[in-house]
Parts: C-alpha cells; sequence; structure tokens
C-alpha cells in the first residue's frame, strides 16, 4: 500500500473489560492493527464570496475589492470544478452526458451546452499554451506520429456517429522535452499531417501512410524513419499462413531487439 496515502486512526475498545473466564479487570497489552483502503465521494458545494465596498466620504468614489481572475468571469463554475469536468472527459473518457448524469445524483442539473461550452472556455485559456507545446515540438529532432479514427456522437444529427481523425505528435523518450501534441480533424488526408510538421527539420517516425509519404516527397527537410513494428507485422502475416524459415528468423531476431528495448 502506497505510504504517501494520508491516514485517519480509529480505536475501537472493548465496551466491557472484565474477563469471562475468571471475571477480573483485564489490562492493555498491546494493539492489533490493520489498514482498509476507504474512499470519499465528492460533493458538490456552494462558495459565497463577500467582497468589502469601500467609499471615500469626501469624494464619494466608491471601491469594491476586485475578484480574483478567474477562468469564466461571472461564471458560476469554480476552477476546480472545470479542472474536474475536463480531466474526467479528455483523460478518464467519460462523456459529457455521462458527467450530466452523476451531477444530477449530486443534486445540480447542468445542461450539456452548459457543460459543453464550459470545456470550450477551458481550451480557450489553454491554447496558448498549446501552440507553445508545438513551438518546442518542432524544435525536436525526432517526433513520432500516428492517426487514428475518433468517433463523435453528433447529437445535431439525432445522435448520430460522424467519423472524425485524432493525430497524435510525441518526442521522443530521449528527449528531454516530454511532448505530446494532438490535432483532431474531421479527414485523413496528408494536408492535415503537413499543416502541423511543414516546418519541422528532423527525422519523422511513422508508419507506410501515404498521408506522411507526402511529406517526404515536399519537405527535404523531413527525414523518413520508419516504424520497426510495422516491418515485423509483415512477416508475422507471413508466417500465421506458412512455416517460411526467413519469416520465422526475422521473427526470431526482433524479440532479441524487443528485449534490448525492454531493458
Amino acid at each position: 500500500m502506497n505510504p504517501d496515502l494520508p491516514r485517519e486512526e480509529r480505536i475501537i475498545d472493548l465496551e466491557d473489560k472484565t474477563c469471562k473466564t475468571c471475571s477480573s479487570e483485564m489490562t492493555a497489552i498491546g494493539e492489533a492493527i490493520s489498514e482498509k483502503v476507504d474512499f470519499i465521494p465528492a460533493k458538490i458545494i456552494v462558495i459565497r464570496t463577500k467582497r468589502i465596498k469601500y467609499t471615500c466620504t469626501c469624494c464619494q468614489t466608491l471601491v469594491a475589492t476586485p475578484m480574483p481572475a478567474e477562468i469564466i468571469d461571472k461564471g458560476i463554475p469554480t476552477d476546480n470544478l472545470l479542472a474536474e469536468i475536463v480531466a474526467k472527459k479528455f483523460i478518464y473518457h467519460l462523456p459529457l452526458y455521462r458527467q450530466q448524469q452523476l451531477f444530477k445524483t449530486m443534486g445540480v442539473d447542468f445542461s450539456l451546452c452548459t457543460l459543453s461550452d464550459w470545456v470550450a472556455a477551458v481550451g480557450n485559456v489553454l491554447a496558448p499554451l498549446a501552440e507553445r507545446l508545438k513551438t518546442l515540438l518542432l524544435e525536436q529532432e525526432v517526433i513520432h506520429a500516428d492517426e487514428t479514427r475518433l468517433n463523435i456522437l453528433d447529437n445535431r444529427r439525432g445522435s448520430s456517429v460522424i467519423h472524425g481523425y485524432i493525430w497524435a505528435y510525441a518526442s521522443s523518450i530521449h528527449s528531454n522535452i516530454p511532448i505530446i501534441y494532438y490535432d483532431c480533424t474531421d479527414s485523413r488526408e496528408g494536408k492535415d499531417a503537413q499543416n502541423i510538421l511543414k516546418t519541422f527539420k528532423g527525422k519523422l517516425v511513422v508508419d507506410d501512410y501515404s498521408g506522411y509519404k507526402a511529406l517526404f516527397d515536399k519537405y527535404e527537410s523531413i527525414i523518413e524513419v520508419g516504424c520497426f513494428t510495422h516491418v515485423r507485422r509483415k512477416f508475422a502475416e507471413i508466417v500465421k499462413v506458412t512455416p517460411h524459415p526467413f519469416a520465422q528468423y526475422f521473427i526470431n531476431e526482433s524479440a532479441k531487439l524487443y528485449q534490448i528495448e525492454d531493458k
């Protein structure tokens, strides 16, 4: 069990300390200690802020204590609530409509439109940070890139599912700046990768997707580095069909490389 977890102690004692055998008063000689992990559910609270107002008796100037800076000025969510919503959506993949149901069980009814507006507001605030991360990423010597299809629930079309793509661009594990930059698009065209990588000068580790191939043809500053996993996959497909000796040899040698990588 993690020793850094906060701990709360409770003591359980006998109500009757009389010995059941001889009826004498028993004496404590030690403790039997056990530990269990507990969970304290989240709760919704309302924070009321009172700002003191001042006036000048001479010139009647009126001054109120300013509100602290917040992500949504004059809005009802605190920054903590916004962080919770965004983390659940993008880190733990809990859609907003499910979060809405959870909030209802806690006594508040936020509309989906409201939750969406809040997420967009957080995105606007974080946009300069994302842009800075992209700038640092493009300064790296090596970038890994890959894309995958993304199912998007479109309530405007009767809860139909539309297909988009999410692209991930990551610095090397050997880089002293760990960065993963995400880009979401409604297509899987080469121009989407070009929009991100057109100023990159270095080695790009990718699979054999033609959208990346167009980058190498168009920009001499981007050097192609093939993905070994995709190379191995072709030989693995052969071995599944027929015991080809060279294909099996390649698979065996690949395993040695992966052992080195694990170390």
